[in-house]
């Protein structure tokens, strides 16, 4: 069992209890998991993995994270991270279905056709295509780390860089090093292979 301290604003249900709160001898028991708690995540993805297995949905075993359901006349596919569904079908009756279906044990919001996701952009064409895109978090890194003024080059590493690495230079924060490469590497593998490399 789980126990909190009594939150701020709580009233007492008797003189008894009142009493108890007062000694600071009193905390709650918890008879299901709330948000912030180290069981929390987990307990959601059981709870989730659960309602979705309920419905007809398979877990991919190379991707747990992936559901799909097979109907007779197409499909859903799921994607679920942490709180967020990202949903594919080939139907839209079938979408219709899932989401009556998940609105009797959850409540949520339809946010309609992906537009973003995990710093993704998204952006459908005319012709059915899709594109993705980081330039908004690639902008918003440019302008924490102060190099929006920088100059562009076409290549990502210069013709001289093994040159240039043997020449003298100023020492850098190694912290601020490290988060730029980490969100450059992320940068990387979600959207952008070129740069890879430089990395």
């Amino acid at each position: 069992p789980q126990y909190m301290r009594i939150p701020p604003g709580y009233t007492p249900q008797s003189q008894e209890e009142a009493k108890l709160i007062a000694s600071g001898n009193a905390v709650l028991m918890l008879h299901r998991s709330i948000y912030g708690l180290h069981e929390s995540a987990l307990i959601w993805n059981k709870t989730l993995t659960n309602t979705l297995k309920r419905l007809g949905f398979t877990p991919l075993k190379t991707e747990p994270c992936i559901f799909v359901k097979q109907f007779k006349d197409g499909f859903l596919r799921l994607t679920c991270h942490v709180d967020d569904l990202l949903i594919s079908y080939s139907k839209h009756s079938h979408l219709q279905w899932f989401l009556s279906n998940l609105r009797k044990d959850f409540v949520f919001k339809d946010l309609g056709p992906l537009k973003k996701s995990l710093g993704i952009q998204v952006k459908r064409h005319l012709d059915g295509s899709y594109s993705i895109h980081q330039s908004t978090y690639i902008q918003q890194l440019a302008e924490k780390y102060g190099i929006t003024s920088a100059t562009k080059i076409r290549n990502p590493l210069p013709c001289d860089f093994y040159k240039q690495m043997q020449q003298p230079s100023t020492p850098i924060d190694a912290t601020k090093y490290r988060a730029i490469i980490g969100a450059l590497n992320y940068v990387s593998v979600a959207t952008r292979p070129d740069i890879t490399c430089s990395l």
